[in-house]
């Protein structure tokens, strides 16, 4: 168990955190039914090209990923690159599909970031060019309110309207552990393992 299935953009512990009401769910008979109906009957199966790094990891992610659209019809060419010319494409949108790995996530302003309608590149890395009004005015207004209990809700909002349409498909989010000694007071893991979970800590 060294991670956990994602149920949305930021982790469980994180402050802003919020689990939608119908996060994304493993079902590959319901996507059959919609992308035989996207389709229209007798059309030949989907093809598409995932792209990766030439990391080991990266590429064992790519065949799980492809073994299961293969099971709903949908046929993935494997590509790895290495790492500039991956990114790089990235970067220019010259992919189709592609999985990239966030860092812990501490200020939720990221979602500013990737998910704004004005962020997409040069600007951001809104790379899918996701564009969903409501989601800017959440963004933008979590930008300039300083009540935390505020920026709160405005993140949830835009939390549960990615959930429904998915401009990204969260796939998992690590665990993380540390081993601390019991004369340790106040320890506790920050979202992206720095050294601020340091400021409390105290011995006994």
């Amino acid at each position: 168990g060294q991670a956990f299935p994602a149920t949305g953009l930021l982790p469980p512990n994180h402050w802003a955190y919020h689990r939608p009401s119908r996060p994304p769910a493993y079902d590959p008979e319901a996507a059959r039914r919609l992308l035989a109906a996207a389709r229209g009957p007798g059309a030949p199966p989907l093809h598409l090209t995932y792209k990766s790094s030439t990391d080991e990891q990266a590429r064992l992610i790519a065949q799980v990923i492809a073994r299961q659209l293969a099971r709903v019809g949908i046929r993935l060419t494997l590509r790895s690159y290495e790492w500039g010319t991956f990114y790089g494409d990235i970067k220019a949108g010259r992919f189709q599909l592609y999985c990239l790995t966030w860092t812990g996530v501490v200020e939720p302003d990221l979602l500013y970031y990737v998910l704004h309608s004005h962020a997409v590149p040069p600007r951001g890395a809104n790379r899918n060019h996701y564009a969903n009004p409501e989601v800017d005015r959440c963004l933008e207004a979590a930008r300039t309110t300083l009540d935390p209990e505020a920026r709160r809700r405005l993140y949830a909002r835009v939390q549960e309207i990615a959930a429904r349409d998915l401009p990204f498909v969260p796939l998992w989010h690590p665990r993380h552990y540390a081993v601390v000694n019991r004369r340790v007071r106040g320890f506790r893991l920050t979202p992206n393992i720095d050294f601020a979970a340091f400021a409390r800590v105290a011995l006994r």
